[in-house]
């Protein structure tokens, strides 16, 4: 993927979680961008509370990921770093 392509995508996906960040914010979480690779597979940071959190899963699943990936069509998978 060409570097104009990458920055492209990723003030997309920036734009995704900002409209996603409110709720996690209310229960003292964020999520940071760490890199999007050559498979399209955009890779994300739990920050805060979600660190610790027993349902972060079910937020990357339902939340961020299903947002992601329905708004921009290249990028083909989100997941945490571990």
């Amino acid at each position: 993927m060409n570097e104009l392509l990458k920055q492209d995508l990723l003030t997309r996906a920036e734009e995704v979680l900002s409209e996603l960040r409110p709720h996690l914010w209310s229960d003292e979480g964020d999520v940071k961008i760490l890199d999007l690779n050559d498979d399209f597979e955009l890779i994300l940071q739990w920050q805060g509370a979600c660190n610790s959190c027993k349902l972060s899963h079910l937020t990357l699943k339902y939340g961020l990921k299903s947002a992601v990936m329905e708004q921009i069509e290249e990028i083909r998978d989100v997941t945490i770093a571990s």
